[in-house]
């Protein structure tokens, strides 16, 4: 098993830009036949705890469907 860990830098509450972000790791690591792939806590919106309600999301979040 294969096992990789992304290190990103966010952008500050852009959830989009993130998971196009995360998305463009997850291609990556399975070029290279990854089986893990592990992102930082918070990588979708950033470390922004005055913005948590406002970026606050659900599990149910279409926008999260390109990640199962």
């Amino acid at each position: 098993m294969k096992i990789g860990v992304a290190q990103t830098e966010p952008v500050k509450g852009d959830i989009e830009k993130n998971l196009y972000k995360h998305l463009a790791f997850i291609e990556s690591a399975s070029d290279k036949h990854s089986s893990l792939l592990m992102f930082p806590e918070l990588s979708l919106t950033g470390y922004e705890p005055e913005l948590a309600k406002e970026l606050a999301t659900t599990a149910t979040d279409p926008r999260f469907t390109p990640l199962q």
